[in-house]
Protein backbone atom coordinates (compact mmCIF):
# COMPACT_ATOMS: atom_id res chain seq x y z
CA UNK A 1 0.00 0.00 0.00
CA UNK A 2 2.88 2.37 0.77
CA UNK A 3 4.40 1.71 -2.65
CA UNK A 4 1.15 2.65 -4.38
CA UNK A 5 -0.12 5.63 -2.38
CA UNK A 6 2.84 7.29 -0.60
CA UNK A 7 6.03 5.71 -1.91
CA UNK A 8 8.03 8.93 -1.62
CA UNK A 9 6.63 10.28 1.62
CA UNK A 10 4.97 9.50 4.94
CA UNK A 11 1.44 8.33 5.64
CA UNK A 12 0.50 11.48 7.56
CA UNK A 13 1.27 13.67 4.53
CA UNK A 14 -0.11 11.32 1.85
CA UNK A 15 -2.95 12.35 -0.48
CA UNK A 16 -5.88 10.13 -1.27
CA UNK A 17 -4.85 9.95 -4.93
CA UNK A 18 -6.85 8.96 -8.02
CA UNK A 19 -9.02 5.84 -7.99
CA UNK A 20 -8.29 4.84 -4.38
CA UNK A 21 -9.29 1.40 -3.17
CA UNK A 22 -11.98 1.05 -0.53
CA UNK A 23 -9.36 0.00 2.03
CA UNK A 24 -7.11 2.96 1.32
CA UNK A 25 -10.05 5.38 1.33
CA UNK A 26 -11.07 4.10 4.79
CA UNK A 27 -7.55 4.32 6.18
CA UNK A 28 -6.98 7.77 4.71
CA UNK A 29 -10.32 8.97 6.07
CA UNK A 30 -9.32 7.95 9.60
CA UNK A 31 -6.08 9.93 9.44
CA UNK A 32 -7.62 12.99 11.07
CA UNK A 33 -8.42 10.92 14.16
CA UNK A 34 -4.78 9.87 14.29
CA UNK A 35 -3.62 13.47 13.89
CA UNK A 36 -5.65 14.51 16.91
CA UNK A 37 -3.98 11.88 19.09
CA UNK A 38 -0.42 12.10 17.80
CA UNK A 39 2.24 14.31 19.28
CA UNK A 40 5.99 14.73 19.39
CA UNK A 41 8.27 13.25 22.01
CA UNK A 42 11.22 15.58 22.18
CA UNK A 43 14.67 14.18 21.54
CA UNK A 44 16.91 17.00 20.37
CA UNK A 45 14.05 19.19 19.13
CA UNK A 46 15.49 19.70 15.64
CA UNK A 47 12.45 18.38 13.77
CA UNK A 48 9.64 19.84 15.85
CA UNK A 49 8.00 23.13 14.88
CA UNK A 50 7.41 25.20 18.02
CA UNK A 51 4.33 26.95 16.74
CA UNK A 52 2.48 24.34 14.68
CA UNK A 53 3.36 20.89 16.00
CA UNK A 54 1.81 19.15 19.01
CA UNK A 55 4.62 18.69 21.54
CA UNK A 56 3.49 20.34 24.76
CA UNK A 57 2.70 17.86 27.57
CA UNK A 58 -0.44 18.22 29.62
CA UNK A 59 -4.06 18.99 28.83
CA UNK A 60 -5.12 20.44 25.51
CA UNK A 61 -4.13 19.72 21.93
CA UNK A 62 -0.41 19.79 22.63
CA UNK A 63 0.23 23.08 20.81
CA UNK A 64 1.60 26.19 22.48
CA UNK A 65 -0.69 29.15 22.95
CA UNK A 66 0.67 32.67 22.41
CA UNK A 67 -0.43 36.09 21.25
CA UNK A 68 2.36 36.56 18.71
CA UNK A 69 4.85 34.25 16.98
CA UNK A 70 8.50 35.19 17.46
CA UNK A 71 10.28 34.43 14.17
CA UNK A 72 13.64 34.14 15.93
CA UNK A 73 12.45 30.83 17.34
CA UNK A 74 11.55 28.10 14.87
CA UNK A 75 12.16 24.58 16.19
CA UNK A 76 12.09 23.31 19.77
CA UNK A 77 15.89 23.10 19.64
CA UNK A 78 15.92 26.91 19.71
CA UNK A 79 14.51 26.73 23.24
CA UNK A 80 17.38 24.56 24.48
CA UNK A 81 20.77 25.71 25.77
CA UNK A 82 23.04 23.45 23.72
CA UNK A 83 26.02 23.83 26.05
CA UNK A 84 24.22 22.63 29.18
CA UNK A 85 21.40 20.66 27.46
CA UNK A 86 18.82 22.48 29.59
CA UNK A 87 15.76 24.51 28.77
CA UNK A 88 16.12 28.30 28.38
CA UNK A 89 13.62 28.94 31.12
CA UNK A 90 13.62 32.74 31.10
CA UNK A 91 13.19 32.93 27.32
CA UNK A 92 10.45 30.31 27.42
CA UNK A 93 8.68 32.21 30.20
CA UNK A 94 8.85 35.42 28.17
CA UNK A 95 7.43 33.67 25.10
CA UNK A 96 4.68 31.56 26.63
CA UNK A 97 4.10 32.59 30.24
CA UNK A 98 4.65 30.77 33.51
CA UNK A 99 2.11 27.96 33.12
CA UNK A 100 3.32 26.80 29.73
CA UNK A 101 6.94 27.26 30.77
CA UNK A 102 6.41 24.83 33.65
CA UNK A 103 4.97 22.26 31.24
CA UNK A 104 7.82 22.66 28.78
CA UNK A 105 10.64 22.31 31.32
CA UNK A 106 9.06 19.09 32.58
CA UNK A 107 10.12 17.47 29.27
CA UNK A 108 13.36 15.49 29.81
CA UNK A 109 16.29 16.41 27.59
CA UNK A 110 19.16 14.20 26.53
CA UNK A 111 22.05 14.70 24.14
CA UNK A 112 22.04 16.14 20.63
CA UNK A 113 21.90 12.68 19.00
CA UNK A 114 18.54 11.81 20.54
CA UNK A 115 15.91 11.91 17.80
CA UNK A 116 12.41 13.37 18.00
CA UNK A 117 9.63 10.83 17.60
CA UNK A 118 6.00 11.12 16.56
CA UNK A 119 3.98 9.04 19.03
CA UNK A 120 0.48 8.54 20.37
CA UNK A 121 0.15 10.94 23.30
CA UNK A 122 -3.28 9.77 24.41
CA UNK A 123 -5.02 11.24 27.43
CA UNK A 124 -2.84 13.82 29.16
CA UNK A 125 -3.60 14.89 32.71
CA UNK A 126 -1.35 17.94 32.81
CA UNK A 127 -0.39 17.25 36.42
CA UNK A 128 3.17 18.16 37.45
CA UNK A 129 4.92 17.01 40.60
CA UNK A 130 7.81 17.84 42.87
CA UNK A 131 10.20 15.02 43.68
CA UNK A 132 13.45 14.28 45.47
CA UNK A 133 15.86 11.41 45.05
CA UNK A 134 18.50 10.05 47.39
CA UNK A 135 21.75 8.56 46.12
CA UNK A 136 24.33 6.56 48.05
CA UNK A 137 27.72 5.46 46.66
CA UNK A 138 29.49 2.56 48.37
CA UNK A 139 32.75 0.83 47.59
CA UNK A 140 33.10 -2.93 47.16
CA UNK A 141 33.42 -3.38 50.94
CA UNK A 142 30.11 -1.64 51.59
CA UNK A 143 31.55 1.57 53.01
CA UNK A 144 29.72 4.77 52.07
CA UNK A 145 31.89 6.93 49.82
CA UNK A 146 29.35 9.65 49.13
CA UNK A 147 25.66 10.49 49.39
CA UNK A 148 23.50 13.19 47.93
CA UNK A 149 19.90 14.32 47.52
CA UNK A 150 18.50 15.77 44.31
CA UNK A 151 15.21 17.70 44.55
CA UNK A 152 13.30 18.27 41.33
CA UNK A 153 10.47 20.48 40.12
CA UNK A 154 8.02 19.93 37.26
CA UNK A 155 8.31 16.12 37.25
CA UNK A 156 5.58 14.61 35.09
CA UNK A 157 5.11 11.33 36.98
CA UNK A 158 6.86 8.82 39.30
CA UNK A 159 8.42 6.96 36.36
CA UNK A 160 10.07 10.17 35.18
CA UNK A 161 11.32 10.82 38.71
CA UNK A 162 12.88 7.35 38.88
CA UNK A 163 14.56 7.74 35.48
CA UNK A 164 15.91 11.12 36.51
CA UNK A 165 17.27 9.67 39.75
CA UNK A 166 19.06 6.88 37.86
CA UNK A 167 20.69 9.39 35.52
CA UNK A 168 21.82 11.45 38.51
CA UNK A 169 23.33 8.35 40.09
CA UNK A 170 25.31 7.51 36.97
CA UNK A 171 26.43 11.14 36.63
CA UNK A 172 27.58 11.32 40.24
CA UNK A 173 29.63 8.12 40.06
CA UNK A 174 31.22 9.31 36.83
CA UNK A 175 32.25 12.60 38.44
CA UNK A 176 33.74 10.69 41.37
CA UNK A 177 35.95 8.74 38.99
CA UNK A 178 34.55 5.25 39.59
CA UNK A 179 35.25 2.81 36.75
CA UNK A 180 33.54 -0.41 37.88
CA UNK A 181 30.00 0.38 38.97
CA UNK A 182 26.91 -1.53 40.10
CA UNK A 183 23.80 0.65 39.96
CA UNK A 184 20.97 -0.57 42.18
CA UNK A 185 17.39 0.65 42.15
CA UNK A 186 13.90 -0.53 43.05
CA UNK A 187 12.23 0.79 39.88
CA UNK A 188 12.03 -2.36 37.76
CA UNK A 189 10.64 -0.52 34.73
CA UNK A 190 13.68 1.75 34.56
CA UNK A 191 16.16 -1.11 34.98
CA UNK A 192 14.47 -3.05 32.18
CA UNK A 193 14.48 -0.10 29.81
CA UNK A 194 18.19 0.53 30.39
CA UNK A 195 19.20 -3.10 29.89
CA UNK A 196 17.16 -3.61 26.71
CA UNK A 197 19.11 -3.21 23.48
CA UNK A 198 16.13 -1.85 21.56
CA UNK A 199 15.47 1.88 21.44
CA UNK A 200 13.10 3.17 24.08
CA UNK A 201 10.28 5.28 22.65
CA UNK A 202 8.49 6.23 25.86
CA UNK A 203 8.23 9.67 27.41
CA UNK A 204 11.41 9.08 29.44
CA UNK A 205 13.50 7.99 26.46
CA UNK A 206 15.65 11.12 26.79
CA UNK A 207 16.77 9.96 30.24
CA UNK A 208 17.22 6.35 29.12
CA UNK A 209 19.35 7.32 26.14
CA UNK A 210 21.53 9.61 28.21
CA UNK A 211 22.04 6.88 30.84
CA UNK A 212 23.11 4.46 28.11
CA UNK A 213 25.45 7.03 26.59
CA UNK A 214 27.14 7.78 29.90
CA UNK A 215 27.40 4.06 30.65
CA UNK A 216 29.92 3.65 27.84
CA UNK A 217 32.40 5.78 29.78
CA UNK A 218 32.85 3.18 32.53
CA UNK A 219 35.10 0.16 32.39
CA UNK A 220 32.15 -1.91 33.55
CA UNK A 221 28.66 -1.01 34.72
CA UNK A 222 25.69 -3.16 35.76
CA UNK A 223 22.11 -2.16 36.53
CA UNK A 224 20.44 -4.33 39.16
CA UNK A 225 16.90 -4.35 40.48
CA UNK A 226 16.49 -4.61 44.26
CA UNK A 227 13.43 -4.73 46.46
CA UNK A 228 12.16 -1.48 47.93
CA UNK A 229 12.83 -2.78 51.45
CA UNK A 230 16.53 -3.01 50.61
CA UNK A 231 16.57 0.61 49.47
CA UNK A 232 15.30 2.25 52.66
CA UNK A 233 18.39 4.41 53.22
CA UNK A 234 18.11 6.00 49.79
CA UNK A 235 14.41 6.66 50.35
CA UNK A 236 15.24 8.23 53.70
CA UNK A 237 17.68 10.55 51.96
CA UNK A 238 15.03 11.41 49.40
CA UNK A 239 12.65 12.53 52.16
CA UNK A 240 15.43 14.69 53.55
CA UNK A 241 15.88 16.22 50.11
CA UNK A 242 12.41 17.73 50.26
CA UNK A 243 13.80 20.32 52.70
CA UNK A 244 16.21 21.79 50.14
CA UNK A 245 16.00 23.56 46.79
CA UNK A 246 19.24 22.09 45.41
CA UNK A 247 21.57 19.09 45.77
Amino acid sequence: MKAKYFSKGEFMSARIGPYPSYTWRSIWGARRLLEEGLGWRIGNGKNVDIWNDAWLPGVGNGRVQCQQINIWYSTVLDLVDRDTVTWKQEEIRALFGEEQMQRIVSIPLANDKSQDALVWIGDNTGIQHKSASGIIARNKYGYVMASCTYPGENIADPTTAEARACLQEVTMTEKMGFQDVDVEGDALTIIRKITLESEDRSFIRGYIQEIKRKSTRFRSIKFNHIQREANKVAHGLAKEGWKYDGP
